[in-house]
């Protein structure tokens, strides 16, 4: 699963709560957030349209890593801050926002 692997890249530290691991595919492919995505959506798909679940939060990176593999790589972790963990920080500061 995304979490085991997020474990053996980070030496057993489970994921916070307060974010969510994700793999998913594009076009068929294996993909990935890279540095310059951070902040980017991640989105599920519900009955009524897709949800946004996740804001990227980091990759892990590592020295000996192709840079270009890093953004079609499975096994690098994708981390993302959990939407719904922030749902009353999100309300104050935008209070239009609308939650499913």
């Amino acid at each position: 699963t995304c979490s085991d692997k997020w474990s053996r890249a980070r030496d057993s530290t489970p994921i916070p709560k307060s974010q969510v691991c994700v793999t998913y595919k594009a076009d068929g492919r294996d993909a990935a957030v890279a540095s310059g995505d951070s902040g980017g959506p991640v989105y599920s798909d519900a009955s009524n349209g897709p949800v946004q679940i996740g804001i990227a939060s980091h990759v892990i990176f590592d020295f000996y890593y192709p840079p270009f593999l890093m953004c079609v790589d499975d096994s690098v972790p994708q981390v993302y801050n959990s939407v719904p963990e922030y749902k009353d920080w999100i309300l104050k500061h935008s209070p239009s926002a609308t939650f499913v």
